[in-house]
């Protein structure tokens, strides 16, 4: 999982989700990610739904343009000297 998927999927779930949903969904790394994203400021929960912040909306289209600018990096398949 990589931080723009995360946010991505806080965004995409349009707060239907829960932190125990993202916990589980991003498991085994679930519980380390919500910690970040909460000390990061782009996320939080209201009602017992997960939304994002507009700190985290705003890292999220940063993340999406520079990715749409510079094209999406291939990804390390382990082999040979990436």
């Amino acid at each position: 999982m990589t931080r723009t998927q995360a946010l991505q999927y806080i965004r995409n779930t349009n707060g239907c989700a829960t932190k125990a949903n993202f916990i589980e969904d991003w498991e085994p790394v679930g519980g380390m990610e919500w910690e970040l994203l909460v000390k990061a400021e782009f996320v939080e929960e209201i009602d017992g739904r997960i939304y994002l912040t507009k700190r985290g909306a705003a890292r999220l289209d940063e993340l999406e343009r520079l990715r749409r600018k510079i094209g999406t990096p291939p990804a390390h398949t382990g082999e040979g000297n990436e």
